[in-house]
């Protein structure tokens, strides 16, 4: 799960359109799990219409004991033939928990 905030005086300037982008081309890319979510309050206009631009599915989660109405965003995984050449990211070992990191393009 990921959140992120920009202050309220930036929201509508174009920033959170840029930072949503950012966020998650990095966690498809470099956080390859099964399952990547960010979470937003539904105030958060500004993200919740960047979100939607990116495409990304809004899903339903419902957490014990929490009682604010988050919305659910799913990051889609990236594919191998997604990442940039020279790509570096963690080659996690789902059985052990344990990682090495692993290239990924030209030798």
């Amino acid at each position: 799960m990921a959140t992120f905030w920009i202050r309220q005086d930036l929201q509508d300037t174009g920033l959170t359109d840029v930072v949503a982008e950012a966020i998650t081309g990095w966690l498809a890319a470099e956080w390859p799990l099964a399952r990547s979510l960010i979470r937003i309050l539904p105030g958060e206009r500004s993200s919740r219409r960047a979100l939607e631009q990116l495409r990304l599915r809004q899903v339903e989660l419902q957490l014990t004991g929490e009682t604010r109405p988050y919305l659910w965003f799913q990051i889609p995984k990236l594919s191998e033939a997604d990442l940039p050449d020279g790509t570096v990211r963690p080659d996690r070992d789902a059985r052990t928990g344990g990682g090495r990191l692993r290239a990924h393009g030209p030798q």
